[in-house]
């Protein structure tokens, strides 16, 4: 998992998308979940996690939005039309082929300038 670095820049392009007009309020709150998923959660620096960590951090996300009066209503919404509603995320980030191997290697520096953000949305 790529830490805080992940995790701050992907706030940043949800925030932008916000502010552009292309999400909701709501939608940035799911975007800030997911990106917190993939950022690890509470981790600092990128590091190694097992597969139950990610397993719990997707639980806690899940369940939270669910008790969600939004998340209620476009789960109606998708059930009722079968069509999506609102943005659908693809955060990405791909870094250094190493990393998998021996996280170790690399500095926080170059792995800092490996971190890609991509966010993909389509508005049905």
């Amino acid at each position: 998992m790529l830490g805080e670095q992940f995790l701050a820049g992907a706030k940043l392009a949800i925030h932008m998308m916000l502010r552009g007009g292309y999400a909701s309020e709501y939608d940035a709150h799911v975007g800030r979940k997911l990106a917190n998923i993939l950022a690890g959660g509470p981790l600092t620096s990128p590091q190694l996690v097992s597969e139950q960590y990610v397993l719990d951090l997707e639980r806690e996300a899940f369940v939270s939005l669910c008790g969600e009066q939004k998340t209620q209503e476009r789960i109606a919404h998708t059930l009722k039309t079968g069509k999506r509603c609102g943005i659908s995320w693809r955060i990405s980030a791909p870094t250094h082929t190493k990393l998998a191997e021996s996280p170790s290697r690399l500095s926080p520096n170059r792995m800092k300038k490996r971190i890609d953000i991509t966010i993909q949305y389509t508005i049905s």
